[in-house]
């Protein structure tokens, strides 16, 4: 996800597999459904699509793929925020009371997804930080996992899990800023 030139455009609690990992009752979170990819432009890190989709998953879509039919990173962290909401409200109703149709209007109107009652206070402000309407200000998912990897550490400090083992152990900052476009053009 991210800097991998590929939107998965689907990241819903439905297409991630759980796996157990090592031995100390700890498991791995992987998504699973890439059917709805697509590559981006390799410049500016976008998709943009003239069309409308039926198959597409609109209840998980950040303003600007409503509006401007602009798909980025910051799009599928805006999902990624869903997806939390999903795993602590047990793949609950993501805008209960609001029609299909309505979504679009009530986030332009900066409306947001409320806290489920479960969900840690905490945990809720990293997705809720996930849902800025300019998606210039949404964290890259590098620095998401950084940040909930730091809150688990908090919780259970003893377990290996936790620690930070990026797919190509990056961790220079600044190289894993350079796969990030500058400024993603909004309207």
């Amino acid at each position: 996800m991210g800097w991998h030139c590929v939107l998965l455009v689907d990241v819903a609690a439905r297409n991630v597999l759980i796996s157990p990992y090592g031995d100390n009752e700890t498991f791995t979170a992987k998504i699973s459904d890439f059917g709805l990819c697509v590559d981006v432009d390799e410049r500016t890190k976008e998709y943009k699509t003239t069309t409308a989709n039926e198959r597409l998953p609109l209840q998980l879509f950040a303003p600007e793929c409503h509006f401007e039919h602009m798909f980025s990173e910051a799009s599928d962290v805006w999902a990624f925020g869903l997806l939390m909401i999903e795993v602590y409200s047990l793949s609950g109703t993501l805008y209960p009371g609001i029609g299909m149709n309505e979504i679009p209007e009530y986030l332009k109107h900066g409306k947001r997804r409320e806290k489920p009652d479960k969900m840690p206070q905490d945990i809720y402000e990293i997705a809720y930080g996930c849902w800025k309407d300019d998606p210039n200000l949404r964290k890259p998912f590098y620095k998401l996992s950084k940040d909930l990897k730091e809150k688990l550490r908090t919780i259970d400090p003893e377990n290996d899990a936790y620690r930070d083992y990026w797919h190509l152990q990056i961790e220079d900052e600044e190289l894993m800023e350079s796969f990030i476009p500058r400024k993603l053009k909004t309207k």
